[in-house]
């Protein structure tokens, strides 16, 4: 694994955790990790109350690109 990676996907899992834990309105979440040869999978799953069409949007889903309607996140580091 490139240097570098487990601390980037250390940092994702930190961030993802953080959002569940402000915006999520749940309690508990579930972190799934993967990895092969060349490649690192981290997912991080809730059962929140999602993302309503009445909020502004935050992060990667700007305006022009609005929220999937699913909780959670996945994200994918191909070395």
């Amino acid at each position: 694994m490139p240097v570098g990676i487990d601390l980037s996907a250390y940092r994702i899992v930190q961030e993802a955790l953080t959002n569940v834990i402000r915006h999520a309105g749940t309690g508990h979440c579930r972190v799934a990790i993967d990895y092969g040869d060349e490649e690192l999978s981290v997912e991080i799953v809730d059962d929140g109350r999602g993302v309503t069409g009445n909020g502004s949007a935050h992060g990667f889903g700007g305006p022009a690109h609005p929220p999937a309607p699913r909780t959670g996140v996945a994200h994918s580091v191909n070395a």
